[in-house]
């Protein structure tokens, strides 16, 4: 008698497993989008995903985004972009991909709020989980992003002998570009939207990640844990450490432990997520970064 219950968690689980697998493919894919739409320029399909992998697995060595900011420059520059337009488009990928996150946190809360979508005590024990004060900084993801544009802009225009009208030219130029996203209010949608993609794809892929643990009945939660999954994120990656290892890690255990489930299977979900979701793209980015060198897009 017992059998259609057993045979439904089972094919929940099998659901969650396959949306935790698709989730960093739609991430990277999303990002390749709106890496094409800031670009100005055309970039080859495979290419772009390509880049996005890369682009991962040079964020695992810097903190604050700057790794990927100045691959995704680089590559830009290689396939056809001047420097200061290929500036603009990883300063416009920064600050409407971290505008969007918060449009996409915003619009989470309300709604859940809205239709009682969170269980009761559910936020404050989330927000307590990750705790307010950090919270409050990492709700400026501009700050973050406009620090690793800066840094980017240090990096690729460094050189050993500079002289003043040359570097005035260069911010004349960038400037320029960055005016000209008046008149691309198409791509600056496609950025936004495809920013915002890669958020809630990602979020979707982590409460896959509590489900294949704890069960298809974690799905109830859903709006509970995207919503813990962007402040956690948020918080984690605002340390100083590359792609916030070690504090995203503890910021999502809370979030997990806040929503009821026991500590070990919390770890368990986080580990499995974060297995999938971060280590795993790093290592292909590897092999995607040599495959791309030897295209001449490095």
């Amino acid at each position: 008698m017992r059998d259609g219950p057993v045979t439904i968690e089972l094919a929940g689980i099998a659901v969650a497993v396959v949306a935790l697998v698709l989730a960093p493919a739609l991430h990277y894919a999303a990002s390749g989008i709106a890496l094409q739409a800031a670009a100005g320029v055309p970039l080859p399909r495979q290419e772009r995903y390509l880049s996005q992998l890369a682009a991962a697995a040079a964020n695992r060595l810097t903190p604050g985004g700057v790794g990927a900011a100045a691959l995704n420059v680089r590559y830009l520059t290689r396939r056809g972009s001047t420097g200061a337009r290929a500036l603009a488009a990883v300063g416009v990928l920064q600050v409407l991909g971290a505008f969007a996150d918060l449009t996409v946190f915003a619009a989470l809360f309300a709604v859940a709020s809205a239709f009682g979508l969170t269980p009761h005590g559910a936020g404050p024990r989330l927000l307590g989980e990750v705790e307010l004060p950090a919270l409050v900084v990492s709700r400026h993801p501009w700050l973050m992003a406009g620090l690793a544009s800066a840094a980017t802009l240090l990096v690729v225009c460094r050189r050993r002998t500079t002289r003043r009208p040359q570097r005035e030219d260069r911010l004349s130029s960038l400037l320029g570009e960055l005016r000209s996203l008046r008149h691309r209010r198409r791509d600056v949608a496609v950025v936004m939207a495809a920013s915002a993609s890669t958020t809630i794809v990602l979020g979707l892929g982590f409460v896959a990640a509590v489900a294949t643990v704890a069960g298809p009945q974690v799905w109830r939660q859903c709006f509970s844990l995207l919503i813990g999954y962007m402040v956690g994120s948020a918080l984690g990656n605002a340390a100083p450490v590359p792609s916030g290892i070690g504090t995203t890690d503890t910021a999502l255990i809370g979030v997990v432990a806040a929503s009821g489930l026991v500590m070990h299977q919390a770890v368990i979900a986080v580990v499995l997520f974060r297995l999938v979701a971060f280590w795993l793209p790093a290592a292909l980015g590897l092999a995607a970064g040599a495959a791309l060198r030897r295209r001449g897009a490095y």
